[in-house]
């Protein structure tokens, strides 16, 4: 409890302003697809650049409910990921804008999360933060990340 406030408070710090996010992160074990309300999203590359140490995260997401603009992908929407050596990694950059229409699948590329350790193998735990007119959140679970080189 103390370690999600002191992070919660960090960011705030950190950023100038604070956004809370709504539980439950709906996660899968070693899945590609989580779902949040109307959300459906499905992980489609992790690769990792062992030159750069960043790891670069796509992802397909579908709306099954009325259209809607989405912030995804950023620091300030609670994206982040735990690596398999319990480091705490953060996005590069802001979330971006999209628009998700009903029923349409929308391939989003996640800022790289830099300084990565090349000896990492996996993220345990990739949380996905969606930002529109309420927060919501996607996790997922012992992701392997693909080096390229």
């Amino acid at each position: 409890m103390y370690k999600k406030i002191f992070f919660i408070l960090s960011l705030c710090t950190l950023f100038g302003s604070c956004v809370l996010f709504t539980p439950p992160y709906v996660g899968t074990d070693s899945g590609t697809v989580a779902h949040n309300g109307n959300y459906s999203v499905t992980l489609l590359e992790c690769n990792g650049n062992r030159s750069t140490q960043e790891i670069n995260i796509v992802v397909m997401i579908t709306n099954k409910g009325v259209n809607e603009s989405l912030y995804v992908g950023g620091v300030s929407d609670g994206t982040m990921a735990i690596d398999n050596y319990g480091n705490t990694l953060y996005p590069s950059a802001a979330a971006s804008k999209y628009e998700f229409p009903t029923g349409v699948s929308v391939r989003v590329a996640v800022r790289p999360f830099k300084l990565v350790e090349p000896r990492t193998s996996m993220l345990r735990s990739f949380r996905l933060g969606l930002v529109g007119a309420s927060t919501k959140a996607v996790e997922f679970r012992n992701v392997p990340i693909r080096w390229v080189n």
